[in-house]
Parts: C-alpha cells; structure tokens; sequence
C-alpha cells in the first residue's frame, strides 16, 4: 500500500505511466506478467488519454507528452491491447506534428527543445502504430 499523500509521491507523479511500463516489463522478462491484473493496468492507461490529442499523460490530469505516450503504446502492446487505444489516427497525427523541420521531434507541442530520445519515442511509436513507411529497396 502507498501514501499519495508524501513528498516523495508528488516528486514521481507525473512519471506513474514510466513506472508501470518498466515494471511490468521486468515482470514479463521475468515470465511472470500475469502476476499484474491486465485489466487495471489498461483501465489506467486509457485515463491517462487525452482524447482531444490523442496522447497520452504521465499519470491522470498530467499534460500529454510524447514520451508518456510512448510508454502508453507500449503497455498496451504488452499486453496485446494495442485495438483498445480510442485513435490511433489522432495519436498518429500528435507524433507527427512533434516533427520540426529538421526531421528532429519535439516532447510535447509546448516545447521548442528537440532531443534524441524524443525522436527515439517517436520512431518507436510509430512503430507500434504500423506507421512506418517500407524501408527503400536496396540497389
């Protein structure tokens, strides 16, 4: 049982959606992800959804972000629930638009600071979107 009330879970709140992805990762590396109730975990990882965007947040009421988003596609496909994201054509369409013009992406709409690791999440999630264009045929 956890207290939501400490000063340590304020601190990691907003970092709920990364936690529930690298633990329920361990756990399956471990063989043992059915130990989590699957359907819990999806019920929290679709309220963290912005419909409006269609990103997801670190935790409820969190802002979207792309990297959120990221561990949100991977949860669900963790678990084989990838036809339960509301949009996909939304949550397509929020990665795509993190893209600058120099082919770098963004975290979020309201940042203008591109980072390795954003561009990272968003090939990934792409990915796990079936989003990717067909690499270019080899002369």
């Amino acid at each position: 049982h956890s207290n939501s009330d400490t000063f340590e879970s304020y601190l990691l709140e907003h970092k709920k959606m990364s936690g529930v992805y690298w633990a329920a990762t361990a756990l399956d590396l471990l063989g043992s992800l059915h130990l989590l109730d699957k359907e819990e975990i999806i019920a929290f990882v679709l309220s963290c959804y912005h419909p409006d965007v269609g990103a997801f947040g670190g935790n409820y009421n969190q802002d979207p972000h792309l990297l959120y988003t990221l561990s949100a596609l991977q949860i669900l496909a963790l678990f084989h629930a990838l036809d339960r994201l509301p949009s996909p054509s939304l949550t397509l369409s929020y990665i795509t638009s993190l893209q600058t013009p120099s082919g770098a992406f963004l975290g979020s709409p309201d940042s203008n600071s591109t980072d390795t690791r954003y561009s990272y999440a968003a090939i990934l999630s792409l990915h796990l979107l079936s989003a990717l264009p067909a690499p270019a045929p080899t002369p």
